[in-house]
């Protein structure tokens, strides 16, 4: 198995612009609230349109990134429909200065569902999604993050819940008779991660760094992130389920992570 990665941002750092006049009903302020459900859309099909992201980080650890993910875009739907699109980053708004091309659908493919793209490790501020043709669709996205990948460096302990799901706010009441009644607003679960970093798998001391700055950059319970799980291909959209922080250390470069909680932001 793999081991597990973390894609976390602080939005609030990030300023999201768009070429072309902004569509009021899926405005820009969407791609700033975490939820990929809540979309930005264009407002045009204008060809050589782009949305951008500009970074800048206070976090030392990201002042240089390793991956663009997007999440709820059409860029695969654009592709099948005859399009073009391309992720760009460069030095400068203009992308004159250190222009890289990091995805392009006429040659990488399309982009469906949940996606982080690995990029060579940039202190570049400007990131694109530059729609060369639109393909006659309106392009749309619900997350787009930029940032420095958090690889936890070991895999989960045994036991461990990868997804297990919780079913939560459900009240239960007796009647006079004895009757259990039971309610929810909910009709699903929340799918649940319980893991274990343990000796054995413990963190050594760069990874307690790297640890320490993710759980600033989320804020506790605050902030969500995206967890890609041991499969490699899993990607899910979580928030912490505590807000101390549970690193522990137990020797000299030895440092425990016990029974942390990931759960699921959607129900399902």
């Amino acid at each position: 198995m793999a081991n597990p990665i973390i894609y976390a941002t602080n939005l609030s750092l990030a300023t999201y612009t768009m070429s072309v006049a902004e569509n009021t009903s899926f405005p820009l302020a969407n791609l700033s609230n975490y939820v990929a459900g809540s979309l930005w859309k264009s407002s045009a099909l204008t060809a050589g349109q782009w949305l951008q992201c500009r970074n800048i980080y206070s976090y030392t650890a990201d002042t240089y990134k390793d991956y663009i993910l997007v999440d709820g875009a059409n860029i695969g739907a654009i592709m099948d429909a005859g399009g073009r699109v391309r992720i760009q980053s460069a030095m400068d708004s203009g992308y004159t200065t250190q222009l890289t091309t990091h995805w392009d659908t006429d040659i990488d493919g399309g982009i469906y569902g949940i996606r982080a793209l690995p990029i060579t490790l940039t202190n570049k501020s400007y990131f694109r999604i530059l729609y060369d043709n639109c393909g006659g669709l309106t392009p749309q996205i619900g997350n787009f993050f930029v940032g420095r990948a958090f690889d936890l460096g070991a895999t989960y302990n045994f036991g461990y819940k990868d997804g297990a799901k919780r079913y939560e706010a459900v009240t239960e009441s007796i009647s006079l008779t004895g009757l259990i009644r039971t309610s929810s607003v909910y009709t699903g679960g929340r799918k649940v991660w319980k893991i274990a970093f343990k000796t054995g798998n413990a963190l050594n001391a760069a990874k307690k760094i790297e640890w320490n700055t993710f759980y600033d950059k989320v804020n506790g319970r605050l902030r969500p992130f995206y967890l890609l799980d041991v499969d490699g291909v899993t990607y899910a959209l979580v928030n912490c389920d505590f807000d101390d922080n549970p690193i522990t250390a137990v020797a000299v470069g030895a440092n425990e992570i016990p029974d942390i909680i990931f759960k699921a932001q959607t129900i399902t």
